[in-house]
């Protein structure tokens, strides 16, 4: 699925471009949020790791990570290695066949089209990208803009 690469790859580099400048944030960033003080930073983060792990396992099988609460900077880039790794596992799934694929979760058994889950990786974490930047803007801190995470940003990076 050819048309999936440049998204895919992407949202793997933007993803881990956004865990390695959020660790040159201040400390007190690690629990600013935007809305819903349960969903700080932090856990927005882990969220996006989580994310790719239980579509890997969607498409694959493996089974996926029960992460800790990440609590401090060295936490955050333990994920950020950990999410580089899942997106190699992932990879691989781009260029298989475009299939129904069965699978479980909390509900049950599911099924989905492999092409739509591989779709939905780059949604999910450009939609929790976008919650992260708003949680820094709206506590001060202007340093990360969403323009330098964008796909031009990326294709200028391959440069």
């Amino acid at each position: 699925m050819q048309h999936l690469r440049v998204g895919f790859l992407h949202s793997a580099w933007a993803d881990n471009l956004l865990f390695e400048k959020l660790q040159e944030c201040p400390e007190a960033a690690l629990e600013w949020h935007y809305a819903d003080p349960q969903w700080p930073i932090t856990r927005i983060a882990m969220h996006i790791v989580e994310g790719v792990e239980w579509y890997r396992y969607v498409l694959s099988g493996k089974q996926w990570t029960e992460f800790e609460y990440p609590k401090t900077w060295n936490d955050l880039e333990v994920l950020r290695i950990k999410l580089a790794e899942t997106y190699q596992d992932v990879f691989t799934e781009i260029d298989q066949a475009d299939e129904l694929i069965v699978f479980e979760d909390e509900n049950g058994p599911r099924q989905a089209m492999r092409s739509t889950v591989l779709n939905q990786i780059p949604y999910h974490s450009t939609e929790h990208r976008a919650q992260i930047f708003v949680a820094l803007q709206i506590n001060g801190y202007n340093n990360i803009s969403a323009d330098d995470f964008d796909v031009w940003a990326y294709e200028n990076s391959q440069e």
